[in-house]
């Protein structure tokens, strides 16, 4: 039953969208082909029907009563510790429960991203998440109680748990559980925010999840909610020197080449036939069913078991394409507990060749987690990697034109990737060590951003070849609050599976297949890469290979 606290999060891969400099030659070109490909494609992305879709939700409050009795029944039998055969069938029962309840809420989720306007999906959304994470709170608060008692049962069900685990345990409350819940609710309102009124209204709700952030990290014992972040939500294995010299080695060698890569994509874009230029779009843009052969392309290039696996989430029975207005702007991977297996969602602009193999990698390693939590950075590498992988199988297969471009584009778009997140990363840091002290209004929130932007070229550069970070950050860190610092770290080591693969891609294949599909999810994100062979986005030759091979 330990591994109710393992449990998977949702994979929320928001993929980045970067086109922000609108006054350049290039993008105005690509925005009008954007238009001129919407005019005339409006059939719904085509995917294979086998399989039935799991989207079926049928939680009701009948199932919180049952998991309540069969909650109670473990605690008292674990109490009493008498009889262990009873005790083993009362915990499977529970866990069985559980995961059911854990599956329940993914799928709300799921349907309300399908339809964010759709009241009944928004409530089913909010009652099955309260439900979901009143029951871990439930289990967690009864463990806590076998632990502080003297249960002859007591050391052996705690035997292989982890000082970590254990501590997790003991800080954990009523008042996270509440705290998790208003966090729902906030973010449900947040994604009702207008056009006119996104810019003004965000801050407030951003605030409002910072103040609750923070009081869950000082509930669970850290100093501030950017430490709990790293260390419990996201898994991470590296510390604040580590992320101090990769900041460093961005400001050097990555934010300074930002516009380079910019004018050499609109060099050779523009320098194109309006034919090849179609097709760098379509890669781009178009839904990837429609752009080409490019993920058939990619997967015959792989081992037969592999490729099977990854094939699979183009089934109904493996994802969801979302169409219409109100369905949600986003890519993820969720996992099904009870199925055991994982399933991914594209909204309406997020179904483009790359995003589909992005989540393609995280549905391809969750094949083999089982459930369990990847460490983030790790689970990105999976991602991303998988990306480079594509583009790198398409050397002979693909016009060398529009290969070049596609390269000074995509690593352009990861290098715009790895800025922006890293300064996103640094703002959330002052921000949650501040403590609610200093940054308490919209304005002082934007001073703090302009400030972070100066040691990568200053806001006026940023803005013009990065992102429009003010409102990126507003988006983001709502969203996913210290999160996107994993985008950055895995996307350098996913840039060296590229460099790997343009030499040797069966082995770069082999490498990832190793990364991917090992059963021990629980590895380390550095010691796995190390083990993988890769230099890593701490490492200063990393940056120095880059620098010799895009610059």
């Amino acid at each position: 039953m330990k591994r109710i606290l393992r449990v998977l999060a949702l994979f929320l891969c928001v993929c980045i969208l970067t086109l922000s400099s609108t006054s350049c030659v290039t993008f105005l070109r690509l925005s009008e082909l954007r238009e001129e490909y919407a005019e005339k494609n409006t059939e719904a992305p085509i995917y294979s029907e086998e399989g039935e879709s799991p989207l079926t939700f049928s939680l009701t409050k009948a199932d919180a009563d049952r998991y309540a009795t069969l909650l109670e029944e473990f605690r008292a039998l674990a109490m009493s510790g008498e009889d262990k055969a009873a005790i083993e069938a009362a915990e499977a029962a529970l866990e069985e429960l559980y995961y059911d309840i854990s599956t329940q809420a993914q799928i709300a989720y799921l349907l309300y991203c399908c339809d964010m306007s759709d009241e009944t999906a928004s409530e089913n959304y909010l009652f099955a998440s309260e439900m979901s994470s009143k029951a871990y709170g439930d289990y967690t608060a009864a463990c806590r109680a076998l632990y502080e008692s003297d249960s002859a049962i007591r050391d052996e069900f705690f035997q292989d748990w982890s000082e970590e685990e254990i501590s997790e345990m003991q800080n954990y409350s009523e008042e996270i559980t509440a705290l998790t819940q208003e966090n729902d609710r906030l973010l449900v309102e947040y994604r009702e925010l207008s056009d006119e009124n996104f810019i003004n209204d965000a801050p407030a709700y951003f605030l409002k999840l910072v103040k609750n952030n923070t009081r869950m990290g000082s509930l669970m014992g850290f100093d501030s909610y950017y430490e709990y972040a790293h260390e419990r939500t996201y898994d991470r294995d590296y510390g604040s020197e580590e992320l101090t010299a990769m900041r460093g080695y961005v400001k050097t060698y990555i934010a300074p080449y930002v516009d380079d890569l910019y004018l050499a994509f609109d060099s050779s874009y523009r320098g194109m036939s309006s034919f090849r230029q179609r097709k760098v779009y379509n890669f781009l843009y178009a839904d990837y069913d429609s752009a080409g052969n490019y993920v058939k392309t990619y997967l015959s290039s792989l081992p037969e078991d592999m490729r099977a696996r990854m094939s699979g989430m183009l089934k109904s029975s493996g994802s969801i394409f979302a169409e219409g207005e109100n369905a949600y702007q986003g890519a993820f991977t969720a996992f099904l507990y009870d199925r055991e297996k994982p399933f991914c969602y594209f909204g309406p602009e997020y179904q483009s060749t790359n995003t589909v193999v992005h989540e393609m990698g995280h549905y391809y390693a969750a094949c083999f987690g089982s459930g369990y939590r990847t460490p983030m950075d790790l689970a990105e590498v999976q991602s991303q990697a998988n990306e480079w992988l594509m583009l790198a199988s398409l050397a002979g297969n693909t016009d060398q034109r529009v290969l070049e471009a596609l390269q000074y584009y995509l690593v352009y778009d990861l290098y715009v990737t790895v800025v922006a997140s890293m300064i996103v990363d640094e703002f959330e840091e002052r921000v949650y060590r501040d403590g609610g002290k200093t940054y308490t209004t919209a304005e002082s929130l934007d001073a703090l951003m302009r400030d972070v932007c100066l040691a990568y070229g200053g806001i006026d550069f940023v803005e013009e070849y990065v992102t429009d970070i003010q409102y990126y950050w507003r988006i983001v860190a709502v969203e996913s609050p210290v999160y996107y610092v994993s985008y950055a770290t895995s996307g350098v080591v996913a840039l060296e599976f590229y460099l790997n693969a343009q030499s040797d891609f069966a082995a770069a294949v082999e490498a990832y297949a190793a990364l991917t599909e090992r059963g021990d999810h629980t590895v380390a994100f550095c010691e796995a890469i190390g083990e993988a062979g890769l230099l890593g986005a701490f490492c200063e030759e990393t940056y120095k290979r880059f620098q010799q091979a895009f610059s």
